[in-house]
C-alpha cells in the first residue's frame, strides 16, 4: 500500500512518484518526471522533465520545466520556496535553499543559499542537525483530516479550511484556501471581514493563522503564506507566523506575502511584489 498521498485535481503524465510518503497537492502537474519519497510539491506547481531528490520540499506555485534533453535535476534536501522558477537543464546541489520568487538560470552549489531574479548567491545553509526529514507521521495525521474535512471544489476553486466560505467572500477560479487551527497549528484558520474579493488563481494558506479585513482586494496569482521552515536544520521543521491584512488593503497581480508580515489600513502592494514581515515590499527581481 502506498504511503505517498495525490490530492483531489492533480495531473500527473508519464512520471514515477515515489510510494514513500511523498505528498503532491491540488491543481499541480507532474510530467515526464521522477519525484523522490518524502518529497513535499505544493499546490499549483508545474514540473515537466524534472528529477526531484529525496526529502525535497516544494513551496507553492513552482515552475520546474526542463526540456527532453535539457532536465532539471534537484538533489536531496533541497527546499524551494514559493513561486521559484527554475530554468532547463539547472542542477540544485544537495540541502540547497532557494528564496522565494527567485529565478535559477545556474547550477546551485550544496547547501547553497539562492535569491533574486536572477538568481544569485547569498551565503552558504549552516546545518545544526543531521536528522533528516520524514513526512510519515504528518501525512498520517492528514489523511485522517481528510477524512474527517474532505476538501469542496464547489465554485471553481479549492477550500481546505473544513468550513463553509462565508458570502461576503468573493472567490475567483483556480483559487486555494487551505489552512485550520488543529493541534499541530493552534494559531491556524482564518478570520474574514465583509467585502472581501479574491481573484483567481491565488493561495491564501492559513495554517499560521490569516486575518483579512473588510473591503480588501486580492488581485490574480497572488500567494499569502503563513509557514515556513527552520532553514538550520536538515530536518526542515515548520514554522507558524500569522499574516494580518487590515481594512480597504489592495493587493496586486502576483505577490507573495510572507509569513508575519502586517498590512496597515489602506496600503496598496504592486504588481510582483514580495513583502517581508520587516513591512519591506520590494520588486520580486530585486535582491535582498
Amino acid at each position: 500500500m502506498t504511503k505517498t498521498l495525490v490530492d483531489p485535481q492533480v495531473t500527473i503524465k508519464r512520471s514515477k512518484i515515489s510510494p514513500n510518503n511523498t505528498w503532491v497537492r491540488t491543481y499541480s502537474c507532474v510530467d515526464n518526471s521522477v519525484i523522490g519519497e518524502n518529497v513535499f510539491i505544493g499546490f499549483k506547481c508545474n514540473l515537466n522533465y524534472a528529477v526531484i531528490g529525496k526529502r525535497t520540499q516544494i513551496a507553492n506555485s513552482c515552475t520546474i520545466l526542463g526540456q527532453k534533453r535539457n532536465n532539471i535535476v534537484i538533489s536531496d534536501d533541497v527546499w524551494l520556496g514559493a513561486a521559484v522558477t527554475i530554468a532547463p537543464g539547472v542542477h540544485i546541489g544537495e540541502g540547497a535553499v532557494i528564496g522565494a520568487g527567485t529565478y535559477v538560470v545556474n547550477d546551485v552549489s550544496p547547501y547553497s543559499i539562492i535569491v533574486g531574479n536572477p538568481g544569485k548567491f547569498i551565503k552558504t545553509r549552516k546545518i545544526v542537525s543531521n536528522k533528516k526529514l520524514s513526512n510519515s507521521l504528518f501525512l498520517k495525521k492528514i489523511r485522517k483530516l481528510f477524512q474527517k474535512y474532505p476538501p469542496k471544489f464547489e465554485g471553481g476553486f479549492a477550500n481546505y479550511t473544513g468550513l463553509p466560505i462565508p458570502q461576503s467572500l468573493e472567490v475567483g477560479k483556480g483559487t486555494v484556501i487551505s489552512g485550520r487551527k488543529s493541534t499541530a497549528f493552534p494559531n491556524g484558520g482564518f478570520q474574514f471581514g465583509k467585502r472581501i474579493t479574491i481573484k483567481n488563481n491565488c493561495i491564501l494558506e492559513g495554517a499560521g493563522g490569516l486575518s483579512i479585513g473588510e473591503n480588501t482586494t486580492i488581485d490574480c496569482n497572488t500567494i499569502i503564506i503563513t509557514t515556513s521552515h527552520d532553514y538550520k536544520l536538515l530536518s526542515l521543521p515548520q514554522t507558524n507566523e500569522e499574516v494580518v491584512i487590515d481594512d480597504n488593503v489592495r493587493i496586486g497581480k502576483n505577490a507573495i506575502i510572507l509569513p508575519g508580515v502586517h498590512l496597515s489600513k489602506g496600503m496598496y502592494i504592486p504588481d510582483e511584489s514580495i513583502v517581508f514581515k520587516n513591512s519591506t515590499v520590494k520588486n520580486r527581481g530585486e535582491q535582498l
